[in-house]
Protein backbone atom coordinates (compact mmCIF):
# COMPACT_ATOMS: atom_id res chain seq x y z
CA UNK A 1 0.00 0.00 0.00
CA UNK A 2 1.29 3.57 -1.11
CA UNK A 3 1.92 5.89 1.93
CA UNK A 4 0.59 8.38 1.28
CA UNK A 5 -2.78 6.44 0.75
CA UNK A 6 -5.18 7.00 3.55
CA UNK A 7 -7.13 4.35 5.25
CA UNK A 8 -10.80 3.82 5.69
CA UNK A 9 -10.37 4.80 9.53
CA UNK A 10 -8.71 8.20 8.40
CA UNK A 11 -11.35 9.08 5.57
CA UNK A 12 -13.96 8.72 8.03
CA UNK A 13 -12.38 10.97 10.81
CA UNK A 14 -14.31 13.78 10.99
CA UNK A 15 -10.84 15.69 12.89
CA UNK A 16 -7.24 15.87 12.94
CA UNK A 17 -4.46 15.74 15.08
CA UNK A 18 -3.58 19.41 16.36
CA UNK A 19 -6.91 20.27 15.20
CA UNK A 20 -8.26 23.13 18.46
CA UNK A 21 -11.96 22.65 19.30
CA UNK A 22 -14.14 24.56 21.30
CA UNK A 23 -16.18 22.37 23.83
CA UNK A 24 -18.21 22.81 26.77
CA UNK A 25 -17.10 19.66 29.31
CA UNK A 26 -20.38 17.64 30.32
CA UNK A 27 -19.13 14.63 32.87
CA UNK A 28 -16.01 12.83 33.52
CA UNK A 29 -14.49 9.19 32.61
CA UNK A 30 -13.62 7.30 35.74
CA UNK A 31 -9.66 8.21 35.37
CA UNK A 32 -10.71 12.09 36.19
CA UNK A 33 -10.35 13.07 31.94
CA UNK A 34 -13.39 15.84 31.16
CA UNK A 35 -15.88 14.73 28.31
CA UNK A 36 -17.23 16.99 25.92
CA UNK A 37 -18.98 16.41 22.59
CA UNK A 38 -19.01 18.38 18.89
CA UNK A 39 -22.01 16.93 16.74
CA UNK A 40 -22.27 14.02 18.28
CA UNK A 41 -18.11 13.49 18.14
CA UNK A 42 -16.72 12.41 21.97
CA UNK A 43 -13.48 14.05 23.09
CA UNK A 44 -11.69 13.04 26.25
CA UNK A 45 -9.75 16.15 27.73
CA UNK A 46 -7.06 15.91 30.33
CA UNK A 47 -7.26 17.77 33.53
CA UNK A 48 -10.89 19.36 31.93
CA UNK A 49 -13.68 19.21 34.60
CA UNK A 50 -17.41 19.19 34.30
CA UNK A 51 -18.71 22.71 33.77
CA UNK A 52 -15.17 24.41 31.76
CA UNK A 53 -16.24 26.08 28.52
CA UNK A 54 -12.57 25.71 27.04
CA UNK A 55 -10.76 24.90 23.34
CA UNK A 56 -9.18 21.68 23.58
CA UNK A 57 -6.21 20.74 20.87
CA UNK A 58 -6.50 17.17 19.91
CA UNK A 59 -3.32 15.01 20.44
CA UNK A 60 -5.17 11.13 19.28
CA UNK A 61 -7.92 11.14 17.45
CA UNK A 62 -10.15 8.15 15.74
CA UNK A 63 -12.98 7.67 14.26
CA UNK A 64 -15.51 7.47 17.19
CA UNK A 65 -13.60 9.89 19.77
CA UNK A 66 -10.32 12.09 20.51
CA UNK A 67 -7.96 12.89 23.07
CA UNK A 68 -7.30 16.17 23.63
CA UNK A 69 -5.14 18.77 26.21
CA UNK A 70 -6.75 22.38 27.24
CA UNK A 71 -5.52 24.90 24.99
CA UNK A 72 -7.28 27.99 26.49
CA UNK A 73 -10.32 28.39 29.19
CA UNK A 74 -12.94 30.60 28.11
CA UNK A 75 -14.89 29.69 31.06
CA UNK A 76 -13.86 27.79 34.30
CA UNK A 77 -16.40 25.71 35.81
CA UNK A 78 -18.06 26.75 38.76
CA UNK A 79 -16.69 23.43 40.73
CA UNK A 80 -13.25 24.13 39.73
CA UNK A 81 -10.73 25.20 42.38
CA UNK A 82 -7.42 26.17 42.94
CA UNK A 83 -5.33 22.41 43.75
CA UNK A 84 -4.04 22.45 47.68
CA UNK A 85 -1.03 20.21 46.25
CA UNK A 86 1.75 22.33 45.19
CA UNK A 87 2.81 19.75 42.91
CA UNK A 88 -0.64 18.51 41.78
CA UNK A 89 -0.13 19.50 38.23
CA UNK A 90 3.20 17.02 37.53
CA UNK A 91 2.40 14.50 40.46
CA UNK A 92 0.43 11.53 39.38
CA UNK A 93 -1.71 10.66 42.20
CA UNK A 94 -4.43 12.78 42.45
CA UNK A 95 -6.79 13.17 39.34
CA UNK A 96 -9.36 15.25 41.09
CA UNK A 97 -6.93 18.13 42.95
CA UNK A 98 -8.58 20.70 41.40
CA UNK A 99 -12.53 19.38 41.81
CA UNK A 100 -13.71 21.33 44.87
CA UNK A 101 -14.83 18.37 46.90
CA UNK A 102 -18.27 18.71 47.16
CA UNK A 103 -18.19 18.29 43.37
CA UNK A 104 -16.12 15.24 43.74
CA UNK A 105 -18.51 13.66 45.80
CA UNK A 106 -21.25 14.66 43.32
CA UNK A 107 -18.66 13.08 40.38
CA UNK A 108 -18.44 9.95 42.71
CA UNK A 109 -22.49 9.57 43.41
CA UNK A 110 -23.21 10.70 39.93
CA UNK A 111 -20.31 7.92 38.29
CA UNK A 112 -22.26 5.39 41.04
CA UNK A 113 -25.58 5.41 40.03
CA UNK A 114 -24.88 6.27 36.13
CA UNK A 115 -22.73 2.87 35.89
CA UNK A 116 -25.85 1.25 37.73
CA UNK A 117 -28.21 2.32 35.53
CA UNK A 118 -26.26 2.56 31.87
CA UNK A 119 -24.50 -1.30 32.25
CA UNK A 120 -26.34 -2.65 34.83
CA UNK A 121 -29.63 -1.82 33.43
CA UNK A 122 -31.52 -1.15 36.74
CA UNK A 123 -34.03 2.13 36.80
CA UNK A 124 -33.49 4.58 39.25
CA UNK A 125 -35.98 3.12 41.70
CA UNK A 126 -34.40 -0.18 41.35
CA UNK A 127 -31.33 1.25 42.69
CA UNK A 128 -33.11 1.88 46.27
CA UNK A 129 -30.21 4.66 46.70
CA UNK A 130 -29.27 5.48 49.92
CA UNK A 131 -26.63 8.32 50.20
CA UNK A 132 -23.12 8.96 49.55
CA UNK A 133 -20.77 8.52 52.70
CA UNK A 134 -18.32 12.09 52.30
CA UNK A 135 -15.73 12.55 54.46
CA UNK A 136 -15.11 15.18 57.00
CA UNK A 137 -11.61 15.64 56.23
CA UNK A 138 -10.23 14.64 53.17
CA UNK A 139 -6.84 15.49 53.15
CA UNK A 140 -4.07 13.34 55.00
CA UNK A 141 -6.11 10.21 55.27
CA UNK A 142 -3.48 7.35 53.87
CA UNK A 143 -1.70 5.16 56.10
CA UNK A 144 0.82 3.67 53.59
CA UNK A 145 2.91 5.35 51.12
CA UNK A 146 5.51 3.78 48.85
CA UNK A 147 8.22 6.97 47.80
CA UNK A 148 10.13 5.88 44.95
CA UNK A 149 13.92 6.96 44.93
CA UNK A 150 16.54 8.81 42.57
CA UNK A 151 19.92 10.36 42.29
CA UNK A 152 19.00 13.85 41.50
CA UNK A 153 20.79 16.69 39.77
CA UNK A 154 24.18 18.53 41.83
CA UNK A 155 23.84 15.26 44.41
CA UNK A 156 20.49 15.95 45.52
CA UNK A 157 18.27 13.22 47.12
CA UNK A 158 14.92 12.75 44.90
CA UNK A 159 12.07 11.36 46.99
CA UNK A 160 8.40 11.24 45.16
CA UNK A 161 5.98 10.15 42.60
CA UNK A 162 5.69 9.40 39.82
CA UNK A 163 3.87 11.85 36.75
CA UNK A 164 1.02 10.93 35.48
CA UNK A 165 1.40 8.02 32.81
CA UNK A 166 5.37 8.07 33.03
CA UNK A 167 8.13 7.02 34.92
CA UNK A 168 9.47 10.00 35.59
CA UNK A 169 9.34 11.00 39.31
CA UNK A 170 8.21 14.44 40.77
CA UNK A 171 10.44 15.41 43.80
CA UNK A 172 7.78 16.12 46.74
CA UNK A 173 8.97 17.73 50.47
CA UNK A 174 5.34 16.47 51.38
CA UNK A 175 2.23 14.90 50.08
CA UNK A 176 -1.64 15.81 51.26
CA UNK A 177 -2.92 12.62 51.53
CA UNK A 178 -0.31 10.68 53.52
CA UNK A 179 -0.62 10.91 57.24
CA UNK A 180 0.85 13.79 58.52
CA UNK A 181 3.33 11.74 60.88
CA UNK A 182 4.57 9.92 57.27
CA UNK A 183 5.29 13.40 55.79
CA UNK A 184 7.04 14.29 59.06
CA UNK A 185 9.40 10.96 58.94
CA UNK A 186 9.72 11.28 55.00
CA UNK A 187 11.71 14.12 55.58
CA UNK A 188 13.77 12.80 58.51
CA UNK A 189 14.95 9.62 55.76
CA UNK A 190 15.71 12.41 53.07
CA UNK A 191 18.45 13.95 55.07
CA UNK A 192 19.62 10.60 56.65
CA UNK A 193 19.84 9.09 52.67
CA UNK A 194 21.66 12.57 51.86
CA UNK A 195 24.31 11.83 54.70
CA UNK A 196 24.29 7.51 53.94
CA UNK A 197 26.66 7.49 50.98
CA UNK A 198 24.54 5.01 48.76
CA UNK A 199 23.85 4.77 45.63
CA UNK A 200 20.33 4.88 43.96
CA UNK A 201 18.99 2.45 41.55
CA UNK A 202 18.97 3.89 38.13
CA UNK A 203 16.00 2.26 35.83
CA UNK A 204 17.67 3.39 32.24
CA UNK A 205 21.24 1.29 33.23
CA UNK A 206 19.58 -0.98 35.81
CA UNK A 207 22.98 0.16 38.23
CA UNK A 208 22.60 1.33 42.04
CA UNK A 209 20.78 0.10 45.16
CA UNK A 210 18.14 2.24 46.80
CA UNK A 211 14.76 2.46 44.92
CA UNK A 212 12.29 3.45 46.56
CA UNK A 213 10.80 3.44 50.85
CA UNK A 214 7.36 2.71 52.35
CA UNK A 215 5.49 4.33 55.66
CA UNK A 216 3.54 2.57 56.72
CA UNK A 217 1.54 4.36 59.68
CA UNK A 218 -1.15 3.56 62.29
CA UNK A 219 -4.22 5.30 63.47
CA UNK A 220 -3.92 7.00 67.09
CA UNK A 221 -6.53 4.65 68.98
CA UNK A 222 -7.85 5.26 72.50
CA UNK A 223 -4.72 7.65 73.36
CA UNK A 224 -1.94 5.20 72.03
CA UNK A 225 0.14 7.33 69.99
CA UNK A 226 1.20 7.07 66.15
CA UNK A 227 3.53 4.15 64.93
CA UNK A 228 5.54 3.63 62.10
CA UNK A 229 7.29 0.86 59.75
CA UNK A 230 9.72 1.81 57.50
CA UNK A 231 10.36 -1.23 54.21
CA UNK A 232 13.93 0.19 52.07
CA UNK A 233 13.15 -1.67 49.29
CA UNK A 234 16.97 -2.20 47.52
CA UNK A 235 18.41 -4.24 44.50
CA UNK A 236 21.59 -5.92 46.52
CA UNK A 237 22.77 -5.25 50.39
CA UNK A 238 26.07 -4.18 51.49
CA UNK A 239 27.24 -3.40 54.90
CA UNK A 240 26.93 0.46 53.94
CA UNK A 241 23.33 -0.24 53.90
CA UNK A 242 22.84 -2.44 57.09
CA UNK A 243 24.45 0.28 59.04
CA UNK A 244 21.92 2.48 57.43
CA UNK A 245 19.06 0.79 57.64
CA UNK A 246 19.56 -0.12 61.64
CA UNK A 247 20.08 3.90 62.49
CA UNK A 248 17.27 4.54 60.94
CA UNK A 249 14.99 3.46 64.32
CA UNK A 250 16.12 6.25 66.08
CA UNK A 251 15.43 8.36 63.81
CA UNK A 252 12.34 8.88 65.62
CA UNK A 253 10.59 7.50 68.14
CA UNK A 254 7.56 6.89 66.23
CA UNK A 255 9.55 4.76 63.92
CA UNK A 256 8.84 0.96 66.04
CA UNK A 257 9.47 -0.95 62.46
CA UNK A 258 12.33 -1.76 60.14
CA UNK A 259 12.59 -3.88 57.51
CA UNK A 260 14.54 -4.26 54.29
CA UNK A 261 13.20 -5.97 50.72
CA UNK A 262 15.68 -6.95 48.52
CA UNK A 263 14.07 -6.13 45.12
CA UNK A 264 16.75 -6.84 41.80
CA UNK A 265 13.86 -7.61 39.03
CA UNK A 266 14.76 -4.58 36.42
CA UNK A 267 10.83 -4.30 35.87
CA UNK A 268 8.27 -1.99 37.73
CA UNK A 269 7.36 -4.50 40.33
CA UNK A 270 7.52 -2.02 43.62
CA UNK A 271 8.40 -4.94 46.07
CA UNK A 272 9.76 -8.71 46.02
CA UNK A 273 8.29 -11.31 48.05
CA UNK A 274 11.58 -11.34 50.23
CA UNK A 275 10.86 -9.33 53.69
CA UNK A 276 14.04 -9.35 56.21
CA UNK A 277 12.84 -7.92 59.99
CA UNK A 278 15.60 -5.36 60.75
CA UNK A 279 14.99 -4.00 64.15
CA UNK A 280 11.99 -3.00 66.18
CA UNK A 281 8.49 -5.13 66.06
CA UNK A 282 7.82 -7.50 63.77
CA UNK A 283 3.93 -6.14 63.11
CA UNK A 284 2.39 -2.71 63.95
CA UNK A 285 -0.96 -3.30 65.63
CA UNK A 286 -3.63 -0.93 63.61
CA UNK A 287 -7.74 -0.39 64.44
CA UNK A 288 -10.54 -0.45 62.64
CA UNK A 289 -13.08 0.87 65.00
CA UNK A 290 -12.12 -0.85 67.90
CA UNK A 291 -11.00 -4.45 66.21
CA UNK A 292 -7.56 -4.89 65.90
CA UNK A 293 -5.24 -5.97 63.00
CA UNK A 294 -1.70 -7.20 62.98
CA UNK A 295 -0.07 -5.45 60.02
CA UNK A 296 2.88 -6.74 58.40
CA UNK A 297 5.36 -5.06 55.23
CA UNK A 298 2.87 -7.04 52.97
CA UNK A 299 -0.41 -7.17 54.50
CA UNK A 300 -3.47 -5.66 52.61
CA UNK A 301 -4.90 -3.15 54.73
CA UNK A 302 -6.98 -0.43 53.58
CA UNK A 303 -5.09 2.59 53.62
CA UNK A 304 -8.01 5.42 54.74
CA UNK A 305 -8.67 3.86 58.37
CA UNK A 306 -11.51 6.50 59.04
CA UNK A 307 -13.33 5.74 56.26
CA UNK A 308 -12.88 1.99 56.09
CA UNK A 309 -14.87 2.19 59.42
CA UNK A 310 -17.48 4.33 57.79
CA UNK A 311 -17.74 1.54 55.03
CA UNK A 312 -17.73 -1.57 57.67
CA UNK A 313 -20.72 -0.08 59.52
CA UNK A 314 -22.59 -0.02 56.05
CA UNK A 315 -21.34 -3.50 55.64
CA UNK A 316 -22.70 -4.11 59.57
CA UNK A 317 -25.81 -2.44 58.64
CA UNK A 318 -26.47 -4.54 55.84
CA UNK A 319 -25.92 -7.78 57.60
CA UNK A 320 -27.98 -6.65 60.56
CA UNK A 321 -30.95 -6.08 58.42
CA UNK A 322 -31.08 -9.74 57.50
CA UNK A 323 -30.17 -10.80 60.84
CA UNK A 324 -33.37 -9.04 62.18
CA UNK A 325 -35.34 -10.91 59.40
CA UNK A 326 -34.28 -14.49 60.00
CA UNK A 327 -34.36 -14.44 63.86
CA UNK A 328 -36.17 -11.60 64.86
CA UNK A 329 -36.27 -11.01 68.49
CA UNK A 330 -34.83 -14.30 69.16
CA UNK A 331 -31.06 -14.86 70.74
CA UNK A 332 -28.67 -16.82 68.91
CA UNK A 333 -25.26 -17.57 70.64
CA UNK A 334 -22.49 -17.77 69.07
CA UNK A 335 -20.23 -21.18 69.30
CA UNK A 336 -16.80 -21.89 68.44
CA UNK A 337 -15.92 -22.55 64.96
CA UNK A 338 -12.61 -24.75 64.37
CA UNK A 339 -10.84 -25.42 60.83
CA UNK A 340 -12.19 -29.00 61.02
CA UNK A 341 -15.77 -27.56 61.64
CA UNK A 342 -15.40 -25.16 59.05
CA UNK A 343 -19.07 -26.19 57.16
CA UNK A 344 -22.00 -23.88 57.12
CA UNK A 345 -24.27 -26.47 57.90
CA UNK A 346 -26.07 -25.12 61.20
CA UNK A 347 -29.18 -27.51 61.30
CA UNK A 348 -31.24 -24.24 61.81
CA UNK A 349 -29.59 -22.94 64.98
CA UNK A 350 -27.59 -20.03 64.14
CA UNK A 351 -26.61 -17.38 61.40
CA UNK A 352 -23.75 -18.58 59.04
CA UNK A 353 -21.71 -15.78 56.73
CA UNK A 354 -19.20 -16.71 53.91
CA UNK A 355 -16.99 -13.64 53.36
CA UNK A 356 -15.60 -13.92 50.05
CA UNK A 357 -11.97 -12.19 48.63
CA UNK A 358 -11.79 -12.13 52.69
CA UNK A 359 -8.23 -10.83 51.86
CA UNK A 360 -6.75 -10.40 55.79
CA UNK A 361 -10.27 -11.58 57.05
CA UNK A 362 -10.76 -7.59 57.88
CA UNK A 363 -14.81 -7.60 56.89
CA UNK A 364 -15.37 -10.87 58.85
CA UNK A 365 -13.98 -9.77 61.78
CA UNK A 366 -15.61 -6.47 61.76
CA UNK A 367 -18.56 -7.93 61.22
CA UNK A 368 -18.03 -10.35 63.96
CA UNK A 369 -17.16 -8.22 66.73
CA UNK A 370 -20.18 -5.98 65.86
CA UNK A 371 -22.57 -8.92 65.83
CA UNK A 372 -21.77 -11.82 68.03
CA UNK A 373 -25.10 -13.29 67.29
CA UNK A 374 -23.98 -14.59 63.75
CA UNK A 375 -22.76 -18.17 64.58
CA UNK A 376 -20.07 -18.60 61.71
CA UNK A 377 -18.05 -16.19 59.51
CA UNK A 378 -16.00 -18.39 56.73
CA UNK A 379 -13.71 -16.43 55.16
CA UNK A 380 -12.48 -17.48 51.72
CA UNK A 381 -8.80 -16.00 49.82
CA UNK A 382 -6.45 -17.17 47.54
CA UNK A 383 -3.46 -16.00 48.97
CA UNK A 384 -2.24 -17.78 52.03
CA UNK A 385 -0.18 -14.76 53.93
CA UNK A 386 -3.73 -13.21 54.30
CA UNK A 387 -5.61 -16.28 55.39
CA UNK A 388 -2.44 -16.64 58.01
CA UNK A 389 -3.08 -12.86 58.92
CA UNK A 390 -7.17 -13.09 59.16
CA UNK A 391 -6.94 -16.12 61.40
CA UNK A 392 -3.91 -14.01 63.45
CA UNK A 393 -6.40 -11.66 63.64
CA UNK A 394 -9.45 -13.59 64.75
CA UNK A 395 -7.23 -14.97 67.89
CA UNK A 396 -6.25 -11.25 68.36
CA UNK A 397 -9.60 -9.97 68.72
CA UNK A 398 -10.69 -13.45 70.48
CA UNK A 399 -13.08 -14.33 67.80
CA UNK A 400 -14.67 -17.97 68.34
CA UNK A 401 -16.81 -17.64 65.72
CA UNK A 402 -14.67 -17.37 62.17
CA UNK A 403 -12.81 -20.07 60.37
CA UNK A 404 -10.99 -19.65 56.85
CA UNK A 405 -9.70 -21.32 53.74
CA UNK A 406 -7.22 -21.14 51.00
CA UNK A 407 -8.80 -21.26 47.93
CA UNK A 408 -10.35 -19.28 45.03
CA UNK A 409 -13.65 -18.42 45.43
CA UNK A 410 -15.78 -19.95 43.04
CA UNK A 411 -13.67 -23.05 43.56
CA UNK A 412 -14.56 -23.17 47.06
CA UNK A 413 -18.25 -22.07 47.03
CA UNK A 414 -19.07 -24.69 44.27
CA UNK A 415 -17.65 -27.26 46.52
CA UNK A 416 -20.35 -25.79 49.02
CA UNK A 417 -22.68 -26.13 46.89
CA UNK A 418 -22.35 -29.58 46.04
CA UNK A 419 -22.56 -30.01 49.55
CA UNK A 420 -25.69 -28.65 49.84
CA UNK A 421 -24.12 -26.08 52.17
CA UNK A 422 -25.89 -22.65 51.82
CA UNK A 423 -24.78 -19.87 54.17
CA UNK A 424 -27.30 -16.99 55.29
CA UNK A 425 -25.40 -13.85 53.90
CA UNK A 426 -22.55 -14.04 51.48
CA UNK A 427 -20.08 -11.03 51.54
CA UNK A 428 -18.54 -10.06 48.16
CA UNK A 429 -15.40 -7.93 48.56
CA UNK A 430 -13.86 -8.63 45.33
CA UNK A 431 -11.03 -6.68 43.47
CA UNK A 432 -11.48 -3.75 40.67
CA UNK A 433 -11.98 -6.77 38.05
CA UNK A 434 -15.25 -7.78 40.19
CA UNK A 435 -16.83 -11.22 40.65
CA UNK A 436 -15.92 -14.07 38.52
CA UNK A 437 -18.68 -14.95 36.09
CA UNK A 438 -18.63 -18.75 37.22
CA UNK A 439 -18.80 -17.47 40.89
CA UNK A 440 -22.15 -15.55 40.27
CA UNK A 441 -23.57 -18.35 38.65
CA UNK A 442 -23.00 -20.86 40.88
CA UNK A 443 -24.86 -18.17 43.64
CA UNK A 444 -27.60 -18.36 41.30
CA UNK A 445 -27.61 -21.87 41.29
CA UNK A 446 -27.38 -22.43 44.88
CA UNK A 447 -30.28 -19.46 45.60
CA UNK A 448 -27.73 -17.80 47.98
CA UNK A 449 -31.05 -16.15 49.98
CA UNK A 450 -28.71 -12.61 50.95
CA UNK A 451 -25.56 -10.66 49.60
CA UNK A 452 -23.28 -7.60 50.40
CA UNK A 453 -21.60 -6.81 47.72
CA UNK A 454 -18.36 -4.33 48.43
CA UNK A 455 -17.34 -3.03 45.17
CA UNK A 456 -14.19 -0.88 44.13
CA UNK A 457 -15.23 -0.17 41.12
CA UNK A 458 -18.53 1.22 39.79
CA UNK A 459 -18.39 -0.51 36.26
CA UNK A 460 -17.81 -3.89 37.54
CA UNK A 461 -20.06 -4.12 40.25
CA UNK A 462 -22.63 -2.98 37.38
CA UNK A 463 -21.45 -5.83 35.43
CA UNK A 464 -22.31 -8.45 38.29
CA UNK A 465 -25.55 -6.79 39.30
CA UNK A 466 -26.93 -7.10 36.09
CA UNK A 467 -26.06 -10.82 36.02
CA UNK A 468 -27.55 -11.56 39.51
CA UNK A 469 -31.19 -9.58 38.92
CA UNK A 470 -31.24 -11.27 35.78
CA UNK A 471 -30.82 -14.64 38.03
CA UNK A 472 -33.42 -13.41 40.18
CA UNK A 473 -31.91 -11.41 42.48
CA UNK A 474 -33.00 -7.61 43.39
CA UNK A 475 -31.61 -4.56 45.02
CA UNK A 476 -32.48 -3.11 48.07
CA UNK A 477 -30.11 -0.71 49.13
CA UNK A 478 -26.71 1.09 47.97
CA UNK A 479 -24.68 3.65 49.49
CA UNK A 480 -21.57 5.06 47.95
CA UNK A 481 -18.27 6.14 50.45
CA UNK A 482 -15.43 8.12 49.81
CA UNK A 483 -12.69 6.16 50.88
CA UNK A 484 -10.12 7.72 48.25
CA UNK A 485 -10.53 11.67 48.50
CA UNK A 486 -8.77 13.77 45.39
CA UNK A 487 -8.68 10.63 43.28
CA UNK A 488 -11.50 8.96 41.38
CA UNK A 489 -11.94 5.74 43.52
CA UNK A 490 -14.77 5.30 45.25
CA UNK A 491 -16.10 2.28 47.11
CA UNK A 492 -19.85 1.00 46.77
CA UNK A 493 -22.08 -1.39 49.43
CA UNK A 494 -25.08 -3.02 47.68
CA UNK A 495 -27.23 -5.26 49.63
CA UNK A 496 -29.20 -7.71 47.26
CA UNK A 497 -31.90 -10.86 48.17
CA UNK A 498 -32.84 -13.42 46.06
CA UNK A 499 -36.85 -12.27 45.52
CA UNK A 500 -39.40 -15.48 46.97
CA UNK A 501 -36.80 -17.00 48.72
Amino acid sequence: MPHNKKSKEDKDKIFKKNDRIELHIEDMTEDGDGIGKIEGYTVFVHNALPGDHLVATLIKVKKSYAIGIIHQMHEKSAMRVEAPCPYAAKCGGCQLQELSYAGQVAFKESHIKNALKRIGKLEDEAIHWEGFKAMAEPLYYRNKGIYQLAQGRNGNIEMGFYRKRSHDLVDVDICLLQSKVANALMKKVREALKLSGLSFYDELSKKGMLRRIMIRTTTPHQGEGVEAMLVIVTTEVSAKLMRFVKDLEVLDDKIQSVYLNLNSDPGNTNMSDQFDHISGKVYLTDYIGDVAFKVSPQSFFQVNSVQTEVLYDEVVKNVQTIVDEIVGDSEVKAKETTEENANLTTSGNGITVMDLYCGIGSIGAYVAKKLPVITKILGVEVVEGAIEDARANAVLNGLKNTAYVVGLAEEVIADLAEKHELPDIVILDPPRKGCDEALIETLIAMKAPHIVYVSCKPSTLARDLELLVSGGYEVRRTVGVDMFPMSTHVESIVLLHRKNG
